[in-house]
């Protein structure tokens, strides 16, 4: 009776295969979900099972200690009497497990110890180096620029992504039907943009920082285990969050005014694609940084370049030439994602580098490395609170913007994007500089952590001493652009256009030295001045010199209050820096990897054998 409702069960899925288009996105959902579920079992039946060994440890322990004999010998004089008297088969393997753990960590803490004198020969032989020859200049202008492009060309890919996919959706037969989707596409991209990416982004970030770190201090185990941890972190929000966000279809139908029902129906339609290449974009993402901290940088330039120019084929193929709208969109995206993994796998596959990923483990075995996990998510915390207070911002500006009327509204979502365009170029400086400046602070070279937070800093002052001049001399065409020649939208952003490009100043500055101070250890601070300036300071100045029961400037007050804050915490990093004893971070950054490198030997199961 199973069999066959089973086989109906596939048969049903296999005709809507066939026939209608598009249960091949449910199926393959199906899928994904049926993996996340998998995944987690078996991350909850680990800690179940190490749950159990400590109680049976305890257990044993109790016994041993009673005895003067060695505990090693007891434990097998122990094993033998359960096996003479003829107890269940099942409790002498799990004593045997338990054993088996021992004898594994003690074979692991001799391979560690093993590896702790070679790491400590080759500290000992990088410091002989760093003294006789310091990095030049053209080598750090170099790691900077190369870290710097590749980060930026991945943002750029994405937005181009975002781009194509709206021109052909916006290209269809029925234009009211394209105006509904090419708004359900836009909504659908800022919900996962607002829900997902800032996690992904603070913990990829985080991952930059901590392998920097183990990289410097030739923690090259570590360094690998950090790549581990920060794949489980990504599977293990990844699921819960998108749960979440895929249910609050009604809140967001509450939000739109014109065919709310119609624009939220497209918006869900697209967003299940978009959820599904995610998982792959982050990955891959995971996979760029690792690799970007390792100062591998040849094989991205040409993935991004192939899969965003083969995604005006998918796009042209399933959207226009198919009519599969947003399903085709949304299939384009899948394959663009699972292309880009596939290119990489690839380049390591044929590459001598893929021997930065040797002993990466795709199971989900982080209980056996829970204290360094849980040491990794709390110094990752802080990064991750600070990309959403970053994000978040943005958006509660242009949510402020509503009460100005249409015209500022529309204003501040053009300045909320050419700011959100031009910044990620300091973000990218960011990244660079708490890469390279965290690798030279674990090797003691603090020299050269200056150098790269001077050559970083200077870098950001000349792309902006070429774009500020470019967009003063453009300013009618930048306008005239986002405005479409309506006078009212040309109005407010002729009126706010000059306080923007003294915010994206201020903000690409505090931005780009949010890196050094991350490079230093100091997220922490980074993320609490954050949070005071915006949103203690920044919102409630906003506010005031906006609106008319204040000095009532209007678009102008948004950006000077936002402007503000970005100068204050402009001033207050530069006093940081500044102040900040870079010996003492260097050895703080040197005792935490060494304290994280010890805890990565250990497990939930402690060694019950006493030597």
């Amino acid at each position: 009776m199973h069999i066959h409702r089973i086989f109906n069960i596939y048969l049903h899925i296999f005709s809507h295969l066939i026939f209608p288009r598009f249960s091949l996105f449910y199926l393959i959902f199906l899928i994904f979900f049926s993996f996340f579920i998998f995944y987690y079992l078996i991350t909850f039946q680990q800690f179940k099972e190490i749950k159990r060994i400590n109680k049976q440890k305890l257990h044993i322990i109790k016994i041993f200690n009673r005895q003067d004999q060695p505990l090693e010998k007891q434990q097998y004089n122990y094993l033998v009497s359960f096996e003479q008297k003829n107890l269940i088969a099942s409790i002498i393997r799990r004593l045997l497990f338990i054993k088996t753990q021992s004898s594994q960590m003690k074979k692991s803490y001799q391979q560690d110890q093993d590896e702790s004198q070679v790491n400590k020969n080759d500290q000992q032989s990088v410091t002989k180096v760093s003294i006789m020859k310091n990095l030049s200049t053209k080598e750090i202008c170099l790691n900077l620029l190369s870290c710097t492009i590749q980060t930026v060309l991945g943002y750029i890919c994405l937005d181009l992504m975002i781009a194509i996919t709206i021109h052909f959706i916006s290209n269809q037969r029925d234009q009211k039907q394209s105006l509904i989707d090419q708004n359900g596409v836009g909504l659908a991209y800022s919900i996962v943009g607002m829900g997902i990416m800032p996690m992904s982004l603070g913990i990829n970030q985080a991952l930059n920082v901590h392998v920097a770190q183990a990289l410097g201090s030739k923690r090259i185990k570590l360094s690998r285990t950090y790549l581990n941890l920060t794949l489980y972190a990504h599977m293990m929000y990844f699921l819960p969050i998108c749960g979440i966000l895929y249910l609050t279809k009604r809140l967001f139908i509450l939000t739109i005014e014109e065919d709310p029902q119609a624009t939220a129906d497209a918006t869900w339609i697209f967003l299940l694609p978009l959820i599904l290449s995610t998982i792959f974009a982050i990955e891959f993402e995971c996979f760029k940084t690792y690799m970007i901290a390792c100062k591998i940088f040849t094989p991205f330039i040409t993935i991004h370049l192939i899969t965003t120019s083969l995604l005006i084929l998918w796009c042209y193929l399933f959207i226009q030439q198919l009519e599969w709208e947003l399903w085709g969109a949304g299939l384009g995206i899948i394959i663009t994602e699972v292309l880009n993994c596939l290119l990489l796998g690839v380049y390591l596959f044929f590459s001598s580098d893929s021997k930065n990923f040797s002993g990466l483990i795709w199971l989900p075995l982080v209980s056996k490395k829970w204290r360094l996990f849980v040491a990794y998510i709390k110094t990752s915390f802080n990064i991750v609170i600070h990309i959403y207070a970053d994000f978040f911002i943005f958006q509660l500006l242009t949510f402020l913007a509503l009460g100005l009327g249409n015209d500022a509204f529309g204003a501040q979502i053009a300045f909320s994007n050419i700011n959100a365009l031009f910044y990620k170029m300091p973000i990218s400086i960011s990244i660079a500089l708490m890469t390279f400046i965290g690798e030279e602070m674990a090797q003691g070279r603090i020299q050269e952590a200056k150098k790269y937070a001077i050559l970083g800093v200077s870098i950001l002052f000349a792309f902006f001493a070429i774009l500020l001049p470019l967009l003063i001399v453009g300013k009618e065409q930048f306008i005239d652009f986002y405005s479409g020649g309506k006078a009212g939208l040309t109005e407010q952003m002729e009126k706010g256009f000059p306080y923007v490009l003294a915010v994206m100043f201020l903000d690409g500055a505090q931005g780009t030295l949010t890196g050094i101070l991350k490079g230093l250890n100091q997220s922490k601070i980074v993320t609490q001045s954050t949070l005071i300036s915006y949103y203690l300071v920044g919102i409630p100045l906003v506010l005031v010199l906006t609106f008319d029961w204040g000095f009532g400037f209007g678009i102008r007050g948004i950006q000077s209050g936002f402007g503000v804050a970005n100068l204050t915490l402009l001033i207050f990093y530069i006093a940081l820096i500044i102040r900040t004893d870079w010996d003492k971070q260097a050895s703080l950054i040197q005792q935490q990897v060494k304290e994280q490198n010890r805890l990565q030997n250990s497990t939930i199961v402690e060694d019950i054998y006493v030597d």
